[in-house]
């Protein structure tokens, strides 16, 4: 749905905007604070970037028609995301 956003309705941009913003700030505010060279700018890019992979993993996971392919894609944006 989400690539589809910019062929939607002139309505649909904003509200898409606006949760990209929610869930942006609500995955920074879940990342440490503290740690040295981590000001808000450095943990704002990280959830943006978080953001963005988890999207992206779920949208070509759903694209293709291989079940397999479908969990590794998944798993894989799990393991770049949440490392061990």
């Amino acid at each position: 749905m989400g690539v589809d956003a910019a062929r939607m309705s002139p309505g649909a941009r904003p509200a898409f905007t606006q949760a990209t913003q929610q869930q942006c700030a609500l995955l920074q505010d879940l990342l440490p604070e503290g740690a040295p060279g981590c000001t808000q700018e450095r943990r704002r890019q990280q959830a943006i970037a978080t953001f963005a992979a988890m999207v992206g993993a779920m949208v070509l996971a759903r694209s293709v028609d291989d079940e397999a392919l479908s969990a590794e894609i998944l798993d894989a944006g799990k393991a770049q995301l949440l490392p061990d």
